[in-house]
């Protein structure tokens, strides 16, 4: 499966394929990540440009207190928005049909 530069997560160095010219930042499909000295192997000027791409960001998980109550308000917000007179009814039963999924529980 191609991936895309915009698709990458985590930060490092990337080598993709490049249709035309290298613009900056690279636009091509990937084909290989991992450090600059994994990468460069790949590189072919003209056709296959290496960058690098920072993640700043780390991952936000949310507790399971904070992941239920997260849950139970996304099915309400969605059931008042299709549903305004049986969105009491449905969340009930959706609440006995999935106690583990709104309790925050992970798989």
């Amino acid at each position: 499966m191609a991936r895309t530069v915009a698709g990458l997560m985590a930060g490092g160095y990337y080598a993709a394929i490049q249709l035309g010219p290298c613009k900056r930042p690279c636009k091509g499909t990937v084909i290989a990540t991992g450090t600059a000295e994994e990468v460069e192997r790949y590189w072919i000027p003209g056709e296959v440009c290496i960058g690098w791409y920072p993640n700043y960001e780390p991952i936000r998980r949310l507790s399971q207190e904070g992941l239920a109550s997260a849950r139970k308000k996304r099915l309400r917000r969605k059931l008042e928005k299709k549903f305004p007179l049986f969105a009491d009814q449905f969340e009930e039963a959706e609440h006995r049909a999935r106690p583990q999924f709104f309790d925050g529980v992970r798989d």
